[in-house]
């Protein structure tokens, strides 16, 4: 759903699977929007990089046509925004649906979680939070507060999108909900533009001061693990890659990607850097 999550999951795969000297062609990874450049050295393998491609159906659809082989997604947006099913809230159960589905229906290989969530998080500034009680969205409802809503339009069509958030939650709302690049939703919350916003759990902004993530008490979201998918063939044809993609399972914590988005965003640290800084820390490169 929100485009920061493959800011870091992007580079981090490159340096990852760089070096290892274990493939014979070109892999093509491809990612969502971004806004920072990489700055990556390749030694074992030729990594063509296709970034800023746009929303989740774009690269989806650009992994089925082979312009890319590998990419990044969370099951919460394969559940509600690719395969259009209700969100399932059981975590590991989500996981295997979205896996054999997309294994059925797209030929996609769908590789063990990074670790990190990206489940869909409304999110509302500090001091509004302590100064009127406000902890989770149903006792944001009872604050009968006229609401500005800011989400992605990628979320609004979700199964658990605009739709699904406005009957369940029912905030009365000042204005219909804009409809923003994710980019620029915290600047508008934290410009007082915007009340709330519906983000990522693992956006980088969330490691910074002045938000607060309200508990989805309803729990209408999707869990939102993050995972690297790879085309069938190329996992197949391609000696290693599988293997190599699956070392990075369980190693990448929300926490982690919170705190190497907000190198990247606020601290303006080059995307490569941090990175490698990472996978150095984490003992993988």
């Amino acid at each position: 759903m929100n485009q920061f999550l493959f800011r870091l999951s992007l580079p981090i795969v490159l340096l990852a699977l760089s070096g290892c000297g274990l493939f014979p062609k070109t892999v093509k990874v491809g990612s969502k929007n971004i806004t920072a450049q990489m700055h990556l050295e390749s030694k074992g393998m030729k990594i063509v990089r296709r970034i800023g491609m746009g929303n989740a159906a774009i690269v989806h659809q650009a992994t089925l046509s082979g312009d890319i082989d590998i990419y990044p997604d969370d099951t919460g947006t394969a559940i509600a925004a690719m395969l259009k099913e209700s969100p399932i809230q059981d975590a590991d159960s989500l996981y295997e649906r979205v896996r054999n589905e997309y294994d059925r229906l797209y030929g996609l290989r769908v590789m063990k979680p990074l670790g990190a969530s990206n489940a869909s998080v409304a999110v509302i500034s500090e001091v509004l939070a302590a100064k009127e009680g406000i902890t989770n969205l149903s006792s944001a409802v009872e604050n009968k507060k006229a609401w500005r809503l800011g989400t992605t339009e990628e979320f609004a069509g979700r199964t658990d999108g605009i739709q699904t958030f406005s009957s369940s939650y029912r905030l009365k709302q000042k204005e219909a909900a804009r409809m923003l690049e994710a980019s620029v939703l915290y600047t508008a919350l934290q410009d007082n533009q915007l009340d709330m916003i519906v983000g990522g759990e693992s956006d980088g902004m969330l490691a910074t001061k002045g938000f607060r993530i309200l508990s989805d008490d309803k729990k209408i979201f999707a869990p939102g693990q993050l995972c690297l998918l790879a085309r069938r063939d190329t996992a197949a044809g391609v000696p290693g890659l599988e293997g190599a993609l699956t070392q990075l399972s369980g190693k990448i914590s929300t926490a982690a990607l919170r705190e190497m988005g907000k190198a990247v965003e606020v601290d303006k640290r080059p995307l490569g850097d941090v990175a490698r800084d990472f996978l150095k820390q984490t003992g993988l490169r």
